[in-house]
């Protein structure tokens, strides 16, 4: 009898020692996830903060235009680049490695697509640059204004899209993917004013196009980052309205 009971305090302490050791490990994985988590965060700041400043930098190129500064610019691009490219090197190798579930998982994939649309911002933000042009003529002019102000929106949603993120707000994310409604409009008054007769200026015309379509990429960009946000927040994918294709699918028709 007390053969049998010490096999059966010995099988129940290998039993206690497996649990308590699968514990160890998993708490011991969480804080190791955790850490990685919070270096990627940073990472991903760091991103969005060049992203955002490129952007802003770019629409006041266009206003008053500066080779100097788009030199500079694309300096700061190729570090941006660079960057995105190790984040998303970093958030494959944490999911191999630390194969996180749920909330986790969506975060990291989300960061994978973040970097790689804010990496897009800032060549689109070179391009809208580079579409500078003499508007000495058209200082206070009404459809200067409107680009001006289209300009601002769109700064606007990409910021708004990255706090979304970083606060895993819903709410907020949504509020920007609802905006586009206001940049088609801004874009097609702009757009149609400058196919009609009114322009005297190809050449002012087809610069101005190029701000407003690289403007409207720009908002695209942050509509998808504002998605991502409201996916890692409710774990229900977004699909987000495009300017763009809605204006070729309105004149296709």
């Amino acid at each position: 009898m007390l053969d049998c009971w010490c096999s059966n305090y010995i099988a129940g302490s290998k039993e206690a020692i497996v649990v308590f050791t699968e514990i160890f490990i998993r708490e011991k994985r969480n804080r190791v996830l955790e850490t990685e988590l919070k270096l990627l965060h940073r990472k991903l700041l760091a991103i969005c903060t060049i992203a955002e400043s490129l952007l802003a930098e770019s629409v006041h190129n266009v206003i008053n235009p500066n080779q100097n500064r788009i030199s500079e610019m694309t300096r700061q691009q190729n570090v941006l680049s660079g960057m995105a490219n190790q984040l998303e090197s970093k958030c494959i190798s944490v999911l191999t490695l630390e194969q996180p579930l749920l909330t986790d998982l969506r975060r990291i994939t989300s960061m994978i697509k973040i970097g790689n649309e804010l990496e897009q911002v800032a060549n689109s933000s070179i391009e809208l640059a580079a579409s500078s042009y003499d508007w000495t003529d058209y200082r206070g002019s009404t459809i200067l204004l409107k680009i001006e102000a289209m300009a601002c929106l769109v700064i606007g949603m990409l910021n708004r899209s990255i706090d979304s993120y970083v606060r895993v707000d819903e709410s907020l994310g949504k509020s920007v993917v609802s905006q586009v409604v206001d940049v088609r409009k801004y874009y097609s008054q702009i757009h149609d004013y400058l196919i009609s007769p009114e322009v005297d200026s190809q050449f002012a015309s087809c610069y101005l196009t190029y701000v407003i379509q690289h403007l409207a990429s720009v908002t695209d960009h942050a509509t998808r980052i504002a998605s991502y946000s409201v996916f890692v927040a409710s774990g229900q994918p977004l699909r987000p309205p495009r300017v763009l294709g809605y204006r070729l699918l309105e004149e296709a028709a």
